[in-house]
């Protein structure tokens, strides 16, 4: 009887785990997030990623990336057993003229590099890769290269993150947006020192570096 009881406790609290994370992920869903409590797998034919939990199943249509924040994408579903529930999600409003795509780096915190060189310099750091995909177009292009031609466009970019404030008496900090154009995460620090400078980075964290005044420029060819 003592071996029935057990199993029968167990069972319980089996349920009882299943139904709370179900919950919890199914709450995440409905503010934006992705499910935590569960197995994911992505067919990258379909777009469509699926969430198992334990009771339930949930499901997104990707629009560019896995990375991407719930109400970037579509046709969100949640099934819990034998119900199926549309979760709707408000999107972001379109007004956005590009996607940034950040890829992090391995290492970080990393030295930081000269990136670009208009009328401030440019760095990045703990970032692989930074791309940029307009509207309008199927092909990703190195955020330098869409710089070159649309200089202004960082100011569009910053303008569109979060001031969270000054760090060190020598930067803005600016993160971004869980419905922002950004894949990925990125934190830029403005310099307002006369180091005329910002970065471009995948950490949270301020390194010492940042807004130094340097002697460096970019090798031509």
């Amino acid at each position: 009887m003592s071996f029935l009881k057990k199993i029968r406790n167990l069972l319980f609290i089996f349920v009882i785990l299943g139904a709370a994370t179900a919950y919890l992920d199914y709450y995440r869903m409905t503010i934006g997030e992705v499910p935590l409590f569960c197995k994911k797998s992505y067919n990258p034919r379909t777009k469509i990623e699926e969430f198992r939990g334990i009771f339930y199943i949930a499901e997104r249509t990707v629009k560019n990336s896995t990375k991407e924040t719930l109400n970037l994408s579509s046709n969100v579903k949640y099934r819990f057993l034998t119900k199926t529930l549309k979760i709707k999600q408000k999107h972001p409003k379109d007004h956005y003229d590009f996607i940034l795509y950040v890829t992090p780096s391995i290492e970080c915190p990393s030295p930081s590099s000269l990136y670009y060189m208009g009328e401030e310099k440019i760095y990045i750091d703990c970032i692989h890769k930074i791309e940029v995909k307009e509207k309008k177009s199927k092909e990703k292009i190195e955020l330098k290269d869409y710089l070159a031609k649309n200089p202004e466009s960082i100011e569009d970019i910053i303008k569109e993150l979060s001031l969270t404030g000054i760090v060190n008496d020598k930067a803005e900090k600016y993160i971004d947006k869980k419905d922002s154009f950004i894949v990925g995460h990125l934190t830029v620090y403005r310099c307002i020192n006369e180091s005329k400078s910002i970065y471009l980075t995948n950490s949270m964290e301020m390194v010492d570096d940042y807004c130094t005044i340097k002697n460096d420029s970019i090798e031509q060819g």
